[in-house]
């Protein structure tokens, strides 16, 4: 090779090691930059959950309770007008179940007789020992089953009716989402079906569902819509009783504590699962109508406020991913040196 060819080669060989170099040392500063915010997209996931703690605890709310105080009234009263609707809705369904029977029993009884509402029953309250072993609440909040701030918990279907083209929402645990309920994908269910299904299990707007079994048990929303549909027995549903703030009831089942509690409650079986049996006792804390609606300002106010740093850092990350594949093909173009 002569020394010309050779100059030639080294001079080539030197400008590639430096291009890469220098794309090494661009794709070090831009990995910092994403571990960066990986970091602080985590710290968020903690700050969320740290929110939603001090709701638990009535931290949150400690100086607007203290300014509040002689307006406010004891979470025991609520209690008491809480169980006046379980009543009501108790004796709401079955009036429903007495007409549904009398249509029954005009056609010649074909068909399966419809099921009675189950006879509503007196909730044991959480006794002294249970309580012992959760957190203290500030004065005028109370420990109290889930079963006490709702008028009714129960399931969807336990089988899958025949299903159709067209006709009644039939919701399964997928449709489940955390924004609300999805009609993207659905079943449907003849009206006759779904006037049967509905009188056990009937979703309106601002109840909460529950995925119960699945990849996401777990997973919760407040129904969004007043659109009618029915369900399958992988979703739970909770009618929350007035008096009660059904974003705050989301929200204090969403925080760890007690959201671990809900997803443990029936962690015997082999394949995890949620039984009405078991959430019904899942303890939460009670307070004010009054104090539970500024729970729900403050959470949300920081929830948006974290959704759109996540927002911005999920941007960032994208645009890194874009510079890297930027400097690739400037690279290729021989643009760096």
């Amino acid at each position: 090779m002569c020394c010309r060819t050779k100059l030639l080669f080294l001079n080539h060989w030197n400008n590639k090691k430096r291009i890469v170099a220098k794309i090494e040392e661009l794709f070090s500063h831009i990995d910092a930059g994403i571990v960066a915010l990986k970091k602080a997209k985590q710290l968020l996931k903690q700050y969320r959950q740290s929110v939603l703690k001090a709701a638990v605890t009535g931290e949150l709310t400690k100086e607007w309770r203290e300014a509040n105080k002689d307006k406010l009234e004891p979470a025991s009263q609520l209690l008491d007008v809480i169980e006046k609707q379980r009543c009501d809705v108790y004796e709401e369904e079955l009036n429903k179940w007495n007409i549904l029977v009398k249509d029954w029993g005009k056609f010649g009884n074909k068909e399966k007789k419809p099921a009675k509402p189950k006879k509503l029953k007196n909730i044991e309250q959480l006794n002294d020992g249970d309580i012992k072993e959760l957190h203290s609440l500030p004065d005028g909040w109370l420990w109290v089953k889930l079963a006490q701030v709702a008028t009714k918990i129960t399931d969807g279907e336990h089988f899958k009716p025949p299903v159709q083209d067209d006709g009644v929402y039939f919701l399964s645990a997928k449709d489940v989402r955390d924004e609300g309920v999805s009609f993207d994908n659905p079943l449907y269910i003849s009206e006759e079906t779904a006037e049967k299904a509905l009188l056990r299990c009937s979703p309106e707007k601002g109840d909460i569902l529950i995925v119960s079994r699945g990849a996401t048990v777990g997973r919760m929303c407040v129904v969004n819509t007043d659109q009618v549909f029915c369900l399958l027995g992988s979703v739970i549903l909770i009618k929350v009783a007035k008096g009660i703030n059904n974003e705050y009831l989301m929200n204090l089942m969403k925080s760890h504590d007690i959201n671990r509690k809900v997803s443990n409650v029936s962690g015997a079986t082999a394949q995890q699962a949620i039984y009405l049996r078991d959430i019904q006792h899942v303890a939460i804390p009670l307070c004010s109508i009054e104090e539970q609606k500024e729970i729900d300002r403050v959470v949300n106010e920081k929830n948006d406020a974290i959704m759109r740093l996540e927002n911005e850092i999920n941007s960032k990350l994208v645009m890194a991913e874009k510079n890297k594949q930027s400097i690739l093909a400037s690279a290729f173009l021989g643009s760096i040196a």
